[in-house]
């Protein structure tokens, strides 16, 4: 693995249904491009107890996974992918480089990437943002009660990429837990003041699953600023123009680890 103690340690926050190997294109390319990459695997996707598999949980797991890199003194850029944007929000709250520096401690988190990602605040509920409705394409208590299947993921989640590749990918969606996506959000890091001006947003022109005006919603209700750069893809910038993504990152990565 080619890493680079200049560069930060990326944690990938995965979107619903999409499990770790979903990002493994991701971390390759990242790992070339001198990154440290992880992907943490979220208690809502193919629960074991989906009745229970809320967000708060996702958002610890991912906590649990940023944290022994900023004991090691490493920074850390937190890159939430759609449905991620909810668990990273809770995961970096209290984690930022400037917040830490005040306790005496080395290594923080230096910003937050979200691609085509839900910005909820703390305490609401994601069905909330949506109206009161899953999206057309969330099955409810499917394969089993408490979990939510995808339908027609091969047009929603990636139909800007070819067949052979785009149903490889379909085949590795596992079921999602309707709680992750019905309880309240946890406490969000991108409303803390040591992250103004560390918050990037990747929009995607091209998305089925969260349409760019969709996209415009949650960052322009947040009340704070981001940085927006916007792709020509489907859902999974990285997939579909994975250079360009990687190109962005490095932008932002070069202006937050100063």
């Amino acid at each position: 693995m080619s890493t680079s103690t200049a560069n930060p340690t990326i944690i990938i926050v995965p979107g619903a249904w999409h499990p770790p190997p979903v990002y493994d294109g991701l971390v390759s390319r990242l790992n070339s491009a001198s990154y440290d990459a992880f992907v943490p695997t979220l208690p809502s996707c193919n629960s074991s107890d989906p009745a229970n598999a809320t967000c708060s949980k996702d958002a610890d797991v991912v906590r649990s996974a940023i944290l022994p890199h900023l004991d090691e003194g490493k920074d850390v850029l937190v890159l939430a992918h759609s449905y991620g944007g909810i668990p990273a929000g809770g995961a970096a709250k209290g984690l930022s480089k400037a917040h830490r520096q005040k306790e005496g401690k080395q290594g923080g988190v230096i910003g937050l990437a979200y691609v085509s990602a839900f910005v909820v605040p703390a305490g609401v509920p994601l069905l909330a943002i949506m109206g009161g409705k899953h999206a057309p394409y969330v099955v409810e208590n499917q394969p089993s009660e408490h979990n939510a299947l995808i339908a027609k993921a091969r047009h929603v989640c990636f139909n800007d990429l070819p067949d052979t590749e785009a149903e490889k990918l379909v085949d590795l969606l596992r079921p999602q837990s309707l709680i992750s996506l019905n309880s309240p959000a946890p406490a969000t890091a991108w409303a803390e003041p040591e992250f103004a001006g560390r918050l990037g947003f990747v929009r995607c022109m091209q998305d089925q699953a969260l349409p760019p005006q969709f996209q415009d919603g949650f960052t322009d209700n947040s009340g704070v600023e981001w940085k927006k750069r916007d792709i020509d893809t489907g859902h999974a910038p990285f997939l579909g123009k994975p250079e360009e993504f990687i190109e962005i990152l490095g932008e932002w990565v070069k202006e937050w680890k100063g």
